[in-house]
C-alpha cells in the first residue's frame, strides 16, 4: 500500500507484513468434579498449527471510513509471500485515501475450506465483518463405537486445518510509508489426550484403539473485531465484555457465537492400540491435537475412550481378554477458549 498524490500516484513497493502468536499455555481440562490448572510445559505440541514459515498467503478486507462515508480498499483480497523478501504483497496495487482511516480484516491460510461466510462484501463503515465456519466432516460412515444408535454420528475429519485471524486498525494510513502489519492469532482451541491404567497389576495390559470428543459444536460466527482476535497478555488490548461472543461473569472467555451442529471429534493414535501405563501416556503425536470450535461444553459432552485388556504370564505371554469404553463428562460450565490448548487426561480400569 503506497500513499496517494492526488490523482496520480506512482506504483506502491510496500505491502504488508504479519506475525503470528503462538498458542495458550496447556490447560488440564477438568472433568466432572476437576478444575482447570495450568500446565508444566508445552513442548512438542506446535508441529502442526500454522506459523509465519508455514503460512502462504492470506486473505484482506480493508475498510476506509471519512465524515460518514465507507468504502472497500480491498474486498477479499488475496495477498501472497514474495519468493524472497519480508514483504508480503498483492496485486493490483493500491493507493492511500487522503483522509479519514482504513480498518483491515484478515484471515490466513488463503486456501482454508468450508467457510460459510467468508470475507467478500462482509463489513462495513460501523460494523466489522462477521465470519462463520464450519468445521469439515467425515464422507465416510464410521461404526457408532458404543453410541447405543443405529447408524453412525456425525465425525469432524480428521484433516482440520489452523484457522488464523487478525485486524488492523489505521487511523493515519497515508501519512506513513511503513507496511501494514498484522498479528494474527489462532482462532480455534486445540485438545490433546493422556491416559493411565488405574490397575497396578501387571497381570493386566491395557491399549487404547479409539477416542473421541462427544458432542462438541462444529459451527459457529466470529466478529472481527480487536478483542476476539488479538491477544490481550501479548498485545495490552483489554477485552471487554460482550455477552454475544463471551462466557462468563469476568468476560475474559472469548468463544464463537451461534454455534450449532453437534458432532463428535475423532483423534488420531500414535498406533492401532496404545499401551498405557500406570503414569499418564501420550496417545497422540505431537501434531495430532484436535483442533475444536471454542465454546461452553454441553450436559452430553463428555471423552469417550475404547481400550482392549490383555492378560500378561510367563507362561501365556499377552492374551486378548476383554474390550471395554469409558465415557468420562466434562465439568459444568467449562469453556474451551480461542488461541488456547487444552490437555485431557483419563483413568482406565479393568471392569
Amino acid at each position: 500500500m503506497g500513499k496517494g498524490n492526488g490523482d496520480i500516484g506512482k506504483p506502491a513497493e510496500d505491502g504488508f507484513t504479519m506475525t503470528v502468536n503462538d498458542w495458550g499455555g496447556l490447560v488440564e481440562v477438568p472433568m466432572a468434579g476437576g478444575s482447570p490448572r495450568t500446565h508444566s510445559s508445552t513442548a512438542d505440541l506446535r508441529a502442526a498449527v500454522n506459523t509465519y514459515a508455514t503460512i502462504p498467503d492470506f486473505v484482506v478486507n480493508g475498510i476506509h471510513t471519512n465524515a460518514g462515508n465507507w468504502s472497500y480498499i480491498f474486498n477479499e483480497q488475496y495477498v501472497y509471500k514474495p519468493e524472497s523478501g519480508l514483504i508480503w504483497t498483492y496485486e493490483p496495487k493500491k493507493y492511500w485515501p487522503q483522509a479519514g482511516e482504513v480498518d483491515f480484516y484478515a484471515y490466513a491460510p488463503a486456501g482454508i475450506r468450508n467457510f460459510i461466510t467468508g470475507l467478500n462484501n462482509n463489513g462495513d463503515g460501523t460494523s466489522p465483518p462477521v465470519i462463520e465456519y464450519k468445521m469439515p466432516y467425515k464422507t465416510n460412515e464410521e461404526p457408532p463405537y458404543g453410541t447405543g444408535e443405529p447408524t453412525a454420528p456425525l465425525v469432524v475429519d480428521d484433516n482440520q486445518e489452523d484457522l488464523l485471524v487478525a485486524v488492523q486498525n489505521s487511523e493515519l494510513p497515508w501519512q506513513t510509508t511503513d507496511p501494514v502489519h498484522f498479528t494474527f492469532r489462532h482462532a480455534f482451541s486445540r485438545v490433546f489426550v493422556k491416559a493411565k491404567s488405574e490397575q497396578n497389576d501387571n497381570r493386566y495390559r491395557i491399549k487404547v484403539v479409539r477416542v473421541e470428543l462427544r458432542n462438541l459444536y462444529t459451527q459457529g460466527k466470529l466478529e472481527l473485531k480487536a478483542d476476539n482476535t488479538s491477544d490481550p497478555i501479548s498485545t495490552g488490548i483489554p477485552v471487554g465484555k460482550n455477552e454475544q461472543f463471551r462466557y462468563g461473569s469476568s468476560g475474559d472467555v472469548i468463544l464463537w457465537s451461534g454455534q450449532k451442529t453437534p458432532a463428535d471429534y475423532h483423534f488420531n493414535l500414535l498406533s492401532s492400540a496404545v499401551t498405557v501405563k500406570n503414569d499418564y501416556t501420550t496417545l497422540l503425536n505431537s501434531d495430532d491435537g484436535v483442533f475444536v470450535m471454542p465454546q461452553v461444553v454441553q450436559s452430553n459432552t463428555a471423552l469417550y475412550v475404547a481400550y482392549d485388556i490383555y492378560t500378561v504370564s510367563q507362561t501365556d505371554g499377552e492374551q486378548y481378554h476383554s474390550s471395554a469404553s469409558k465415557l468420562l463428562p466434562f465439568a459444568s460450565g467449562f469453556a474451551f477458549e480461542i488461541g488456547k490448548q487444552y490437555e485431557i487426561q483419563a483413568t482406565l480400569n479393568v471392569p
